[in-house]
């Protein structure tokens, strides 16, 4: 019976510590786990508070590149009108002065003062009185649009005719319509780089937010899983420590199987050796 007793306990004890074994076991490779994604969990919101701050940049720079570049668009706008009526304006002194009442009296005029005799004197003078009529009239449209349209330009080519009415007219006039061409050409240029780049800076942006909604989900995955991690250790430590307890508690059990036993015996081994003395007498007798 003592040896029955034994070997039950010592397979329940061999039970129980393969099991506490194992449970230790898994907890150490838990802790380890547990670790590595607290490390990876700090990494990512070190990463995600990095590329939050590189987003909070490439928004001011959005927010201040779109403030400007709408201040610029509307001064863009205005100037695109204004130009567009200047050349409007000066186009029709062109017309004006390609007309064919005006064509070649200028000419006429400048030479006057070498061929003022008779008749023909008369004749072109007249001719250059009506030259200098028209572009009387010119200099006055130029000089009343320059007014309408607030315009500097329109109001020194004015100037610029009054002082010298017939020479070098048309090259005055060709030489504006150029400089507006091209004021006109660089600041489309301009407006066509606002929109490059905050184009840019969107596709920045959207991708940033990409990159931040992912890391967002890797952090808060990493802490579910260690809190997981967490939970699930001291579940085995709560496991082990009862593992432990049921040992403590069948040794302490055995042991005191052990003694009963021994006092059984024992007192099995003094009522027989009380049997055997009573014999003895009892034989005597």
């Amino acid at each position: 019976e003592e040896m029955n007793s034994k070997h039950a306990h010592d397979m329940i004890s061999q039970d129980l510590t393969d099991s506490i074994e194992n449970a230790q076991k898994d907890i150490a490779e838990k802790t380890v786990t547990k670790q590595r994604k607290a490390e990876k969990a700090a990494l990512d919101k070190k990463q995600l508070g990095a590329t939050t701050n590189v987003k909070a940049e490439n928004e001011n720079t959005l927010a201040a590149t779109t403030t400007e570049c709408t201040e610029k668009k509307l001064s863009f706008a205005e100037k695109q009108k204004l130009r567009k009526e200047e050349i409007e304006a000066v186009q029709k002194a062109v017309e004006i002065l390609s007309s064919p009442e005006v064509a070649g009296n200028a000419e006429k005029y400048l030479s006057m003062a070498q061929a003022r005799s008779g008749a023909t004197a008369l004749v072109q003078m007249g001719e250059a009185n009506h030259a200098q009529g028209v572009h009387r009239r010119i200099r006055e449209f130029l000089a009343s649009e320059a007014s309408r349209l607030h315009s500097q330009r329109l109001g020194l080519l004015a100037e610029k005719m009054a002082a010298d009415p017939f020479a070098k007219v048309t090259k005055l006039i060709d030489a504006m319509i150029t400089r507006l061409m091209a004021e006109a050409n660089e600041d489309a240029q301009h407006e066509g780089f606002c929109d490059k780049e905050m184009g840019k800076s969107k596709i920045t942006r959207s991708k940033l937010s990409e990159e931040i909604d992912g890391l967002s989900a890797a952090v808060d995955e990493g802490k579910a899983t260690i809190a997981a991690l967490a939970e699930s250790t001291a579940e085995l430590s709560k496991e082990v420590a009862d593992l432990v307890k049921a040992v403590e508690e069948a040794t302490a059990m055995r042991e005191a199987e052990k003694a009963k036993n021994k006092e059984t015996i024992k007192d099995a081994k003094a009522a027989q050796a009380a049997v055997q003395a009573a014999t003895a007498v009892l034989k005597d007798y």
